[in-house]
């Protein structure tokens, strides 16, 4: 005997719910076909027509336009695709967190979802693996495509301003675009006259058709071109990636039978025989995909990042437009936490085809898994912003609830209070974290659409003076997108004068590619993100105080950089160490008033506690470790390493 899944499918005395028919009621009748794991009534024909074109232009969009540049379309992926899978748990799920689940896999982005099922017959679970497999293909094939029409449309506008190849330096692009904006006319910049009516016609053009613009660029040099390349075929990466889960849910299913009176059938497809010439067609081909597609996704992960963290070239251009999706999001020293999600990911679906019959073991090794990457999320703090962080321990949080809250289900003998009580408190969890996840994915789309056309309009004003705004991209991300809003939505001419003209005064010291950028992994790019991060009012103190103040800061910054920032190494014995937490600041400021005798009356007796703890050897340590005053006093007048 095997139960439904989910029980409600079977009505009794051999029958299905409306809309189901086949073994265990796993089919969809006729006039319905599946998605979301439930059989759903068949629409117009021009209504599956709209539904698929819906389904492509939604997936490219987020993935073209939105999943590089902003944070939780990421995290509200990852949340509904995993809610999807565990949908698949023989849970006994109430209906109404079947619904929940089925409309958060919407952003699974199954073949199911546009109606095949409704346009033929034959369409079963074999060509719905196959069209899953065909997607990355699809997509590079595409991609490729749309870069040949812009090299094409390249060509024709390098044609058509009389330009060769010739005529163009192997000089990197921005620096050879800086130099081309630095020999603009210098009046037209700086001339508030001539900054006149003609500018504003540009700012009063229509935000849509700015928006629009700021995505159809033709690169001007052969280096930008380059650049647009990597960048643009990094999106067939990035939407491989985030399909990640249904291509190995798919692959994994291919593999995964079920005994029923001495046959063996396909489990997620019961009229499929097992072992038949089909049934080894679908595992070939599903045995490709595991090999090829996500074999090879982790693989380029640890391989890129293996390679990128060897040569510290994380902050490099050509990297960073090609693989810079892969640890952008994350704190540099946690560039490797995208593949503590892609774990989580693959062993949640691994669990969920091929534990089927053991619900109580797929939800223990689950929350060990889940646990663990809660632990390593709150640990570490990955991504670089905090918001984010937040929202994504939340997600594991509720995904550790639903799989306690799915052992009281699967229990028969629970109490119909006790179910009811659990069946809202997994309700509003589930719709009050996705509630929130959506509005703030909303509300990024909207700033996103918003700092979009404000970039277009910097770019058409800087234009008139002989600028290239595209240099300042970057720039608007150093600001929170609230402020930029509420700052250049109202911005007359002299804002916008102002804006470019602190652009480029910020321009190197800002940029991803620069020695302090958040991706940064030397050693300055580590001081600068532990001092501010640590004291945030630094930045108004700095933007504060008189260059007389900001010099005595730099040289005693200077001191600590050289001599005791990153030192552990260098010094296996600090007091720092031996100290406890909750006294350290108490430490530090007595320390900061102490007066000479006393400071060697201190280390006096903390070097001989340190010889009676640990030896000569941590004795020689500790001495050493002290001695770096007399070098840091000598250090003072050196050279600052940050000019």
């Amino acid at each position: 005997m095997y139960d439904c899944n989910p029980g409600s499918l079977c009505t009794g005395n051999y029958t299905c719910e409306v809309g189901y028919t086949g073994r265990m009621c796993a089919d969809c009748a006729e006039g319905y076909f599946r998605a979301f794991d439930n059989c759903l009534e068949c629409i117009s024909p021009g209504g599956n027509i709209i539904a698929m074109l819906c389904m492509y232009a939604l997936f490219v969009y987020l993935v073209v336009g939105l999943s590089r540049d902003m944070e939780t379309i990421h995290l509200l992926m990852n949340f509904c695709q995993t809610l999807s899978i565990i949908a698949l748990f023989n849970m006994q799920w109430p209906l109404i967190m079947e619904y929940i689940f089925n409309i958060a896999g919407i952003l699974s982005f199954e073949m199911d979802i546009i109606q095949p099922q409704c346009a033929t017959d034959n369409w079963g679970f074999a060509e719905n693996l196959y069209i899953q497999l065909s997607y990355p293909a699809f997509f590079f094939v595409f991609q490729g495509l749309w870069v040949g029409a812009i090299y094409l449309a390249y060509r024709t506008k390098m044609k058509m301003d009389g330009k060769t190849l010739e005529d163009f330096s192997s000089a990197d692009f921005t620096d050879s675009l800086a130099r081309r904006s630095a020999s603009g006319s210098q009046k037209s910049f700086t001339s508030q006259k001539s900054f006149g009516s003609a500018n504003m016609e540009v700012l009063e053009v229509s935000g849509w058709w700015l928006f629009l613009q700021n995505y159809f660029h033709i690169p001007s040099s052969p280096q930008e071109m380059n650049e647009v390349i990597l960048e643009k075929m990094s999106i067939p990466f990035m939407a491989f990636n985030l399909g990640y889960v249904v291509i190995l849910k798919y692959c994994l299913q291919a593999f995964s039978c079920l005994d029923f009176e001495g046959t063996s059938y396909l489990y997620f497809d019961p009229d499929t025989k097992c072992y038949t010439p089909e049934h080894f067609e679908m595992m070939a081909a599903a045995g490709a995909g595991l090999i090829l597609y996500i074999g090879g996704t982790w693989i380029m992960f640890i391989y890129v990042l293996y390679v990128l963290k060897k040569t510290k070239s994380f902050s490099k251009k050509r990297p960073l437009l090609l693989f810079g999706w892969m640890y952008e999001r994350y704190e540099s020293k946690f560039y490797w936490f995208e593949l503590s999600v892609l774990f989580e990911k693959t062993v949640l679906v691994v669990v969920a085809v091929f534990i089927k019959t053991d619900p109580i073991l797929q939800v223990v090794i689950m929350l060990i898994v889940t646990l663990a990457t809660m632990l390593l999320s709150i640990k570490t703090s990955a991504p670089v912003d905090s918001t984010t962080a937040m929202l994504l321990t939340a997600t594991e949080g509720v995904q550790m609830v639903i799989m306690v809250l799915g052992l009281i289900f699967y229990n028969a003998q629970v109490l119909d209070r006790t179910y009811t009580i659990t069946t809202v408190i997994g309700s509003v969890a589930l719709i009050g974290l996705l509630a929130a996840l959506t509005v703030v994915f909303f509300v990024e789309v909207a700033f996103h659409i918003v700092i979009t056309v404000l970039r277009a309009r910097h770019k058409n004003v800087a234009s008139k003076w002989g600028q290239d705004a595209r240099l300042h991209t970057h720039m608007y991300r150093v600001f929170k997108p609230w402020f930029m809003f509420k700052w250049l939505s109202q911005a007359e001419p002299e804002d916008w004068l102002l804006w470019h003209r602190l652009c480029k005064l910020f321009h190197d010291s800002v940029h991803p590619t620069c020695e302090t950028s958040y991706l940064s992994h030397e050693k300055a790019g580590h001081f600068w993100a532990y001092l501010i991060n640590s004291f945030p009012e630094m930045l108004d103190f700095l933007a504060s105080v008189e260059e007389v103040d900001r010099n005595e800061f730099v040289n005693v910054i200077d001191v600590m950089y050289e001599h005791y920032f990153d030192s552990a190494q260098t010094y296996k014995c600090q007091l720092n160490s031996v100290i406890t937490d909750r006294f350290r600041a108490a430490i530090g400021q007595w320390l900061s008033s102490a007066t000479d005798s006393e400071m060697v009356f201190v280390r006096k007796v903390i070097t001989r506690a340190f010889a009676k703890a640990q030896g000569k050897e941590a004795e020689d340590n500790i001495t050493r470790a002290f001695s770096r005053s007399s070098k840091s006093r000598v250090g003072c007048g050196q050279k600052n390493p940050f000019d």
